[in-house]
């Protein structure tokens, strides 16, 4: 399914290691993940809006190790056409700052992890359905231009 939703152009690039892939090299890539199993995704938040989104993920994988990622996706006819992935490895608060910052709070977005896919919440009764993926901060929108409007 999720292949499907990548557009025929669809290109990921992965900054820190230089790479580059069509969506048959992503697919390649989710297929024969190391130790035959892919890392779960759990999704924090999502933000963005037109044909921009950005998503921040917690990836859990098979050995303990947690890494925070960062994918930027842009949409082009209704499909994910452009990706790119940051990941990057926790670390302790250095010493010199760690007696005046403060902890992060985790408020994951979704109870379930996520695997590369789009995040579909279904609607609670008596609620209207978004067009547009779930974001934690308010949408904001243009106002109706005044010839619109009723007087």
């Amino acid at each position: 399914v999720e292949y499907q939703e990548r557009h025929q152009d669809y290109l990921l690039e992965l900054p820190q290691s230089g790479e580059r892939m069509d969506r048959d090299g992503l697919r390649r890539l989710q297929e024969t993940f190391p130790g035959g199993m892919a890392p779960r995704i759990q999704l924090r938040r999502v933000t963005g809006s037109g044909d921009v989104w950005f998503a921040e993920s917690l990836i859990h994988y098979a050995d303990g190790t947690v890494f925070h990622g960062v994918s930027r996706v842009e949409f082009r006819d209704g499909k994910m056409w452009r990706e790119t992935r940051y990941y990057a490895e926790p670390y302790e608060v250095p010493a010199w700052r760690a007696s005046w910052s403060k902890p992060v709070v985790e408020e994951p977005v979704a109870d379930e992890p996520v695997a590369d896919e789009p995040v579909i919440e279904e609607p609670v009764a008596d609620e209207p359905v978004a067009d547009e993926p779930v974001a934690d901060e308010p949408v904001v929108e243009e106002p109706e231009p005044a010839a619109n409007r009723e007087k």
